[in-house]
């Protein structure tokens, strides 16, 4: 189950909201593409709601709505994925029972969220939904029905607005505010908002890439541990074939050479190619993951380092080839020599 908690934040409504809430208008946060799954239920438009409330306000006060009045809030509710349109009935029927307000427009909104980006934190062009941001729309009648004036709360019993929902949604309940400080998402505004959210998002992604780099940084470093012992073991065993007797690069200048057949130093020799081939072919592999890794990074100093190490460990790896085939150079040499005596 999801860890997400609920929250709900209550602000004037725009004149846009309807517009934005059921999609009327062009917006290049959303992901269209998944707008199908988006959910609504209303009674009225908030114009005729709004001609109700100026006409109560007349009729109980016998004065006009103040222009400066308020009486339309929406407010933002995070769900999570598994909640419906039920589940917005049923939070709408409790809210009523304790709250003096009045829920006539509820939107559920599947096609907003994070975009899936690259290793280097960029957007992937066409932008593709990898992480929604469930949430619901809440469209209020914010009037004292007995006064006609605008329904007042203290900033405690908006904290039990918090609570109210949690409870109805069956979420953990988001941070508790202290009496003098606002939550720093309250404020946010919607774009400082979204573009924090963004913030910490690439931050985790560089996170992960990091860590994915720095385990990537300690294969290499094993395998470059392990091809730098083959060397060493390449430099002071024996060269053997399956099936021939011991001969080492040594031997081959004392009197074991002399004792040699052609047939063991072929054998030697045999096993020598196979060996700078392999050695050949892990170096290219070698080269290209730190081609991959400098391609990948090219702006995380931190890994100059790393790279500078793979690159002298390739460098090292090169010379010892050609220690060897020198070695086997040699041996031909020593071979054609034999066989010159032989006949």
């Amino acid at each position: 189950m999801s860890d997400r908690m609920s929250s709900i934040h209550v602000n004037p409504a725009k004149s846009t909201s309807e517009q934005h809430n059921n999609r009327d208008q062009e917006l290049d946060y959303i992901f269209a593409e998944h707008s199908h799954k988006n959910e609504k239920w209303i009674s009225e438009s908030i114009a005729d709601r709004e001609r109700t409330i100026k006409r109560l306000c007349k009729q109980i006060s016998g004065r006009k709505l103040q222009k400066n009045a308020e009486p339309i809030r929406e407010a933002v509710v995070n769900l999570q994925a598994h909640h419906t349109m039920e589940d917005l009935q049923k939070l709408k029927s409790d809210l009523e029972k304790k709250w003096d307000f009045e829920i006539f427009q509820m939107y559920i909104h599947h096609d907003e969220g994070a975009s899936l980006k690259n290793e280097m934190g960029e957007r992937i062009e066409p932008k593709v939904l990898s992480k929604v941001n469930y949430h619901a729309h809440l469209v209020i009648d914010w009037q004292n029905k007995k006064t006609g004036k605008m329904l007042r709360y203290a900033r405690g019993q908006m904290a039990n607005l918090q609570t109210d929902v949690a409870e109805s949604l069956g979420m953990k309940r988001g941070k508790e505010k202290t009496a003098d400080k606002k939550t720093a998402n309250e404020r946010l505004g919607i774009v400082e908002y979204k573009a924090k959210a963004q913030e910490e998002e690439l931050r985790e992604i560089r996170e992960k890439n990091l860590k994915a780099l720095q385990e990537e940084v300690k294969v290499l470093e094993q395998k470059k541990n392990q091809a730098e012992r083959e060397y060493s073991a390449l430099a002071e065993e024996d060269f053997r074939a399956p099936g021939k007797e011991a001969l080492s690069e040594v031997e081959f200048g004392g009197e074991d050479f002399k004792k040699a057949s052609i047939e063991q130093i072929e054998g030697a020799m045999e096993f020598q190619s196979a060996e700078i081939e392999r050695l050949e072919s892990e170096c290219r592999k070698m080269e290209e993951k730190s081609q991959r890794i400098a391609e990948s990074n090219a702006n995380w100093w931190r890994f100059q380092r790393e790279e500078k190490e793979l690159i002298s460990a390739i460098a090292r790896k090169d010379e010892s080839i050609e220690i060897t085939k020198r070695a086997v150079e040699k041996l031909k040499r020593e071979i054609e020599q034999l066989e010159n005596q032989s006949e």
